[in-house]
């Protein structure tokens, strides 16, 4: 399995999100990371994963925080 592990400021590039709100996330685990000594790495599978996870299809009921599945680090 190859893993292609990218730092926070890529990751919030690549998912459109601010790098403080990354770090809010990782502090709250709400999103999968690697913590490698003071480093923080995302691997591309997870953010995949966790961006398909909160896909809102059309007509459905949005979903609250609590009704997605939670991401176990």
């Amino acid at each position: 399995m190859s893993r292609r592990l990218i730092t926070i400021r890529e990751a919030a590039e690549y998912t459109r999100v601010s790098v403080s709100t990354l770090y809010s996330w990782v502090w709250q685990k709400r999103v999968p990371y690697v913590k490698l000594g003071r480093a923080v790495r995302f691997d591309l599978a997870d953010l995949d994963r966790l961006i398909e996870l909160r896909r809102v299809e059309p007509g459905s009921k949005l979903p609250s925080y609590e009704d997605l599945p939670q991401e176990r680090g």
